[in-house]
């Protein structure tokens, strides 16, 4: 479902303006392979990715792992590698082949004090949700 309706909001998006999407934090098991679903179903130009020192359990989202892993609803395309006439292998980016087509991944690395330690100037989606609905209530009172 959260696909269909992502495909449905695009269908009415224009081609020649920028569209920015900040796609959900959930990046473990299945949000990570719905995150691969719609990076493909996207085909954004660039990626940007965010990371912290000590969270490294994501791996890079780059052109060639998305095609090459399978999401929660699509499928993997293995790079094919074939050997090359004088030996070692060809595929990827070896050799003088045009890359696939894809985008392009930006890395950033979030360096402020505890970015990334779990319980450190975080709170719950919960707490943040409840915060946003009082803050929106609050624009309704009269001054």
């Amino acid at each position: 479902r959260y696909l269909d309706t992502l495909n449905y909001v695009l269908g009415g998006y224009e081609r020649d303006v920028p569209l920015l999407i900040n796609t959900m934090g959930w990046v473990k098991g299945a949000g990570l392979l719905l995150l691969i679903d719609v990076i493909r179903s996207l085909s954004p130009t660039h990626v940007v990715q965010l990371s912290a020192e000590d969270f490294k359990e994501l791996p890079l989202l780059s052109a060639d792992y998305i095609r090459a892993t399978a999401g929660l609803h699509t499928r993997g395309k293995p790079s094919l590698k074939r050997k090359r006439p004088g030996g070692g292998w060809q595929g990827g980016h070896a050799g003088t082949h045009a890359p696939q087509p894809g985008h392009q991944l930006l890395c950033v690395q979030a360096n402020f004090p505890g970015a990334g330690v779990p319980g450190i100037g975080r709170a719950h989606s919960s707490t943040l949700r409840s915060v946003t609905m009082v803050g929106y209530l609050g624009q309704l009172q009269p001054p």
